[in-house]
Order: C-alpha cells, then sequence, then structure tokens
C-alpha cells in the first residue's frame, strides 16, 4: 500500500510508519490467506481421492465383465492360409480345416478399347442399366461429354444399389459382382450404341464361384470368403486354397492371461487406493513438520477404509459360487492396513478348474421381489466394493460431491471476507495519511507561530 507523499516532514509519521500500522492491522487478513491455502490443498486432496476411486471402481468392473472370464485366444497354424476371430462363446480346442477352392466373384470383360483414350469424351448418349441375379437394378444415365473413366466413377456411386463395381483392365472394361459367388452379371441399353462402344455387346461373363472347404472332415461351401457360420464363435477368413495332402490347424484356448492382468490391476489400484488414504488421514506428528494428512479428521474416509478392509475379508455365503473368501483364489492380505497380494499360481489354477465360480464370487446378484418393486440385493464381492466406491463417487450424490460444494462455499465466503478487509484496510490508509498530514500542518503553523514570538520577544529585548 505503500505510496509517494510528504507527510512526516515535521511530525517524523511518514509512510513507512503508515504501513507498519497497516500490517498490524492486516493480521486477520493473513490468517484469511492461510485458512483459503489450507482449503484449496483440502480441495485438491479430495480431487486426488476422487481420481484414485474412479480408477478403482474402473477396475472393479472389470472383474464384473464375462469377457474378462470368458475371453478365448484363437490361431491358425498358417495365417497366410487361413485367419481365425472369435468370441467368448468359441469352445477350446482344436480344430482341422482344409481349403479346396476361395470363393471369387463373377465378371463380365468387355472387348478391347486400347485405341480409346480414357480421358476423352466419348460421345456416347444414353443409358446404361446394370444388375446381378442378388441385388435390384441401378441405371446410369451417360453423357456425351463422358470419359470412359467418368463412366467408371459414374457405375462404382451406384455399386451399392446395382451390386456391381467397374475397373479398366488390360484396357477392357470389367464389370464384377460387388460379392462373391455364381451370380449373373446383366448390362443392358435403350441405345445399343452404348454397349458396343463400351465393348460390352461382345462381353464375356465369368461366373463367380462359391468357396469349398472342410472343418474336422465336414464339407461346407459358402458364398463368401467369410465364415461366420461354421464354427459356433468364430470367424473364419479363408486365404488360399490348401494342397490335396495339406491341412490347417485353428487352436483355441481360454485366455487365463487376460484374466489375470484384470486381477493384478485391481490389486495395484487397490494397494495404492488404501496407501493414499492412509496417508492423506494420518494425523502425524509434532516434531514432524507436514507429516499430519491434508484430510486428517475426515472421518468418512477412515469409515471407507475400514468397510474396504472388512469387505476383503470377510466370507461371503449368498453367491452361487461355492467360494468364500478371496484367499481360495490366490488373494489374501499382507498386512494389517489391508494390502493385497495375488498369488499367481495358485489363481491360475483356480481359474483353470472353474473359472465361472470366480465371476459368480465377484458379480453375483439376488433379487428379492417385494409387493412394490424387485429389490437388488449385492452380493457378489465386485458388487459390494463397487457400492461402497459409489457411496463416494457418485457425482450428484456421493460424498466427495457434498465435501467439494462445501469447500466451493467456504472458499467464495473467505473471498468475499478478505475483498471486504482489503477495502477496510484501503479506507484506513487513507485515514491515516489524512491523519498525519494534518498533524504535519499544524505542527508546521506551530512552528511558524513560535518563531514569530520568537521573533517579537526578541525585538523588545533590542529596545
Amino acid at each position: 500500500m505503500a505510496g509517494i507523499n510528504f507527510i512526516g516532514s515535521y511530525s517524523g509519521m511518514d509512510q513507512s510508519v503508515i504501513d507498519k500500522l497497516i500490517a498490524v492491522e492486516k493480521r486477520p487478513l493473513t490468517l484469511m490467506t492461510q485458512k483459503k491455502s489450507a482449503i484449496e490443498s483440502q480441495k485438491s486432496a479430495w480431487k486426488d481421492v476422487m481420481s484414485r476411486l474412479d480408477n478403482l471402481m474402473e477396475k472393479l468392473k472389470s472383474l464384473s465383465k464375462e469377457e474378462t472370464y470368458y475371453s478365448r485366444t484363437l490361431s491358425s497354424s498358417d495365417s497366410a492360409k487361413l485367419s481365425v476371430s472369435g468370441g467368448s462363446d468359441a469352445p477350446a480346442g482344436s480344430y482341422e480345416v482344409k481349403i479346396t477352392r476361395l470363393a471369387t466373384r463373377s465378371t463380365l470383360t468387355g472387348t478391347s478399347m486400347t485405341e480409346k483414350n480414357p480421358d476423352v469424351a466419348l460421345g456416347l448418349s444414353g443409358s446404361l442399366t446394370l444388375s446381378t441375379s442378388e441385388t435390384s437394378t441401378a441405371t446410369i444415365q451417360i453423357e456425351a461429354n463422358q470419359s470412359l473413366r467418368t463412366i467408371v466413377r459414374s457405375i462404382n456411386r451406384q455399386s451399392q444399389a446395382s451390386g456391381v463395381e467397374a475397373s479398366v483392365i488390360d484396357g477392357r472394361l470389367v464389370l464384377s459382382a460387388a460379392s462373391y459367388g455364381s451370380q449373373a452379371i446383366t448390362a443392358e441399353s435403350t441405345d445399343i450404341g452404348v454397349l458396343e462402344n463400351l465393348g460390352l455387346q461382345e462381353g464375356s461373363l465369368s461366373l463367380g464361384l462359391q468357396s469349398q472347404f472342410s472343418v474336422n472332415g465336414h464339407e461346407m461351401v459358402r458364398e463368401t470368403n467369410t465364415i461366420t457360420d461354421a464354427v459356433l464363435g468364430m470367424t473364419l477368413q479363408l486365404k488360399s486354397a490348401t494342397g490335396e495332402s495339406e491341412s490347417l490347424e485353428i487352436t483355441v484356448t481360454e485366455d487365463q492371461d487376460k484374466a489375470v492382468e484384470a486381477f493384478k490391476a485391481f490389486v495395484e489400484q487397490y494397494n495404492s487406493t488404501v496407501s493414499f488414504l492412509k496417508t492423506q488421514t494420518a494425523a502425524g506428528s509434532k516434531e514432524v513438520a507436514g507429516s499430519q494428512g491434508k484430510l486428517y479428521g475426515e472421518n468418512a474416509l477412515v469409515r471407507l477404509q475400514n468397510a474396504l478392509r472388512q469387505a476383503i475379508t470377510s466370507n461371503l455365503t449368498e453367491t452361487a459360487s461355492g467360494m468364500k473368501n478371496l484367499s481360495e483364489i490366490g488373494l489374501t492380505t499382507a498386512d494389517r492396513e489391508g494390502t493385497l497380494k495375488l498369488d499367481d499360481a495358485k489363481f491360475r489354477k483356480a481359474f483353470a478348474e472353474n473359472p465361472q465360480s470366480i465371476h459368480q464370487f465377484f458379480s453375483d446378484t439376488v433379487e428379492q421381489p417385494s409387493a412394490e418393486s424387485p429389490v437388488l440385493t449385492k452380493v457378489g464381492m465386485g458388487v459390494q466394493l463397487e457400492a461402497l466406491v459409489l457411496a463416494f463417487t457418485d457425482k450428484s450424490k456421493g460424498t466427495i460431491a457434498g465435501k467439494n460444494q462445501t469447500i466451493e462455499r467456504a472458499i467464495r465466503d473467505l473471498d468475499r471476507r478478505m475483498e471486504a478487509f482489503e477495502e477496510k484496510m484501503l479506507k484506513k490508509e487513507a485515514y491515516y495519511v489524512d491523519m498525519f498530514s494534518k498533524l504535519d500542518v499544524a505542527l508546521q503553523k506551530s512552528e511558524a507561530q513560535a518563531n514569530w514570538l520568537s521573533a517579537q520577544l526578541g525585538g523588545m529585548q533590542s529596545t
């Protein structure tokens, strides 16, 4: 608040004195600033709590998903000839596949047009109607200013309707069926000149073929090379025919790694969250500066820690899985704080024996109907933990949302009080400046009067 002025020339009460007086009176503002800083620090800590609990919720949800437990790894002995993909319903095992031939597309190949520049207007006018035996027709209007290149583009723009695609190969217009199989391609025009000039009047039709293959000795034919209905839960992509004595092998195995990684991610996030909550709620020591947690005294967080620890170590009796606790799958607590550790070998053994049991242990719910409406009772370990976390993270009704609202109100209130106090201090400084300025003026007048009186007395003595 220091400014440039000339007060204090007589009284000695200059701006530095005013600054010291104001500094003393501004101590409440300093306390409010410190309090605001502490509240903002709490706000940041609650934000971190929310982030960690959100991450924990994400990991918990993965433990309730079917894909975590029933994923499959599918592989082909020769992916250059056969690729395979599938979901959780693909039965585990080995499958022998032989590919006799691939499906091909029907083509209508026109006569040679090598003497015609593909970018020069052909001077044709009329319509060209294209269709296959599996699709509706599409009519392309041809104008005199169109070249072979622009006619090909016009045909391809309507390929979805006609089922026909166009290209130019070795100077010939080639019409190909958009889909595989033995379907005829028809090209018609109201002007025979259109067909003649495009080489289609005497074009040759080559019918496509169905794919032919076998799975475990069972012969099949399809109108495509992408086979979705041969083996439950699998999609086969036929790429090349096999030799007469050659066979390919598809292997389907349970994907244990996906489940293991999901549980490892949960354990890591759970331990990180528990450790963070412990640090933030720690009482600390008077001898160690900064050892007290930013959220010390927040009993809701202490209750959450206790509830998580109790849920993790409790026995469940209501699930259909037959499991009672996490130790049966290799998940145990490492210390009194409830830190988790995963025995990889024990988990894999339990998973191999009964993945469904582990899934049910985490995801089971029981519906208990009442007169008004069914009540969903959360009994699975995973859904119980989700409920505990959701009570804190729910964006509208959660504990953290309520804390944030309280903190925001406190910050707004402090901002208003600090602003009002600053205005009060500005007025107080103006008051001091005015008061000491008047004091200087009064002292200056007193000095002038004293000098005048001294001069008068001196004159009287000299006479």
